[in-house]
């Protein structure tokens, strides 16, 4: 919960005013979960469109709580995954989730998500991959204000067999809006040396990689190796052991932070003692993200506010953090220097307007 400090009224004049300051700002998403970025709104629909034939997900709601340990955020998709089963609930729940983020002022988004298919044969994998691509290409810049990647996901769980076949997806929709794949999942199963080939196949075609690193300190163990593939992008990067610090900076490694995910899940304390903390006084470079906006209730704005108001960062240094977050985009070198005018336009039509409200 962001809270009107000093310096925030200093800085920006009210909490309303950072608050309008995050949201009217450009943003980046990189670390946003389709599934887990669906609004309690969309989610209630889903439910009203199912409950006949599934009756016993007629009273599922998000839960409000911090959860007692990282775990108990799996068991939420066994629901939410039985919701969207089905072609029409897939086209529905990216196109809401893309309208959602554009709304937020988010002008550049990477979604992920991992391929599914259903037991009856009626969706495959591919086809579930066509669907989220057929909508990320209604969506263009010029006439809608955000350009949209997808990021296919590896399960941590999975068998080599079963990642290579999302390999080999990203790699045949490479042109059509993949960007990237990303190893996510429950950090206390699996291991990435059970699908480790499939990340480096992934490389070989020009994929990008993020890996979901470091989450509970039992994954430690794994860092070298997952290191070992040259990683474009870290997600979370909670838990650091000495070594990895030293690669990731000495690579020049970004990290997607997600702290009030980490904060509810439970494997950060708090947001004052969360790492983000430790790569602003050490200038590690990082984008601010969400993870599971609709699991944890809390838009990319509301991210930058909490960060604002957490660490005291006036109106440029939160500008300069969604500015550097255009370096980690998986996207082009045209699209960076497209979104880098975008970004120095605002800013420069912003400063007189904020300045005019703190004064006020």
């Amino acid at each position: 919960m962001v809270e009107p400090t000093p310096f925030i009224l200093t800085q920006y004049g009210s909490l309303e005013n950072l608050e309008k300051y995050c949201r009217d700002m450009p943003k980046i998403e990189l670390h946003a979960h389709i599934n887990g970025s669906i609004s309690p709104e969309t989610l209630q629909q889903l439910v009203e469109r199912k409950k006949e034939k599934k009756p016993h997900l007629a009273q599922f709601t998000i839960p409000k709580r911090k959860l007692d340990v990282i775990n108990e955020f799996f068991s939420i998709f066994n629901v939410v995954y039985q919701l969207t089963d089905d072609d029409e609930s897939i086209g529905y729940i990216t196109e809401s989730v893309i309208l959602d983020f554009k709304k937020d002022g988010v002008q550049y988004l990477e979604l992920r998500t991992t391929p599914r298919s259903d037991k009856n044969g009626m969706m495959t994998k591919e086809s579930y991959v066509g669907i989220v691509l057929s909508v990320i290409q209604k969506f263009s810049y010029s006439e809608h204000g955000i350009i949209v990647k997808l990021i296919l996901s590896i399960d941590r769980r999975n068998t080599l067999e079963e990642a290579m076949e999302t390999v080999n997806l990203a790699i045949k929709y490479k042109n059509r809006g993949v960007v990237g794949v990303d190893l996510c999942g429950d950090p206390s199963k699996g291991h990435i040396d059970n699908v480790k080939p499939a990340f480096i196949e992934a490389k070989k075609h020009g994929l990008k990689v993020t890996l979901h690193f470091g989450e509970i300190e039992e994954n430690i163990p794994e860092h070298a190796s997952m290191l070992e593939l040259s990683p474009d992008r870290l997600g979370h990067a909670t838990h650091l052991d000495p070594e990895s610090k030293d690669y990731i900076s000495s690579k020049n490694i970004p990290v997607e932070m997600c702290m009030t995910s980490n904060v509810l899940s439970n494997t950060v304390k708090n947001y004052r003692e969360h790492h983000i903390r430790d790569f602003l006084i050490t200038g590690y470079k990082f984008c601010i993200c969400t993870d599971d906006k609709g699991v944890f209730f809390s838009d990319l704005s509301t991210e930058y506010a909490i960060a604002a108001s957490t660490f005291s960062l006036d109106p440029k240094s939160l500008f300069e953090l969604s500015f550097q977050s255009i370096d980690c985009i998986f996207d082009n070198d045209e699209t960076k220097l497209q979104l880098r005018k975008i970004w120095n336009d605002w800013y420069s039509s912003s400063k007189n307007s904020l300045l005019t409200n703190v004064n006020d």
